[in-house]
């Protein structure tokens, strides 16, 4: 996979940020792809693209702390995101 380290740590923020903003679901989503990443998974491209679109998805992620909106995070993870898919294309 090409520019592996710049999805790498794309994918660590991306963690950190969904497990602060209480969505531990997703954050052990990319902490997984992660170790794939590491372990050489071959379909781990394809996996990160289809975190992206239709209802439920990555897209649809809002970040909350003690029940109010982290709005800096949630830009800083909608920009990450759209990193993250151009990466893997």
């Amino acid at each position: 996979m090409t520019n592996t380290i710049e999805i790498k740590s794309t994918l660590l923020r991306m963690s950190e940020l969904l497990y602060d903003g209480d969505q531990a679901f997703w954050g052990n989503i990319l902490s997984k792809i992660l170790l794939d990443i590491d372990n050489g998974s071959i379909d781990t491209k394809a996996r990160i693209q289809n975190l992206f679109g239709g209802m439920g998805s990555l897209n649809d992620v809002a970040l909350y702390k003690n029940g109010h909106i982290m709005r800096e995070e949630g830009l800083e993870l909608m920009t990450l995101s759209e990193k993250l898919f151009d990466l893997t294309k």
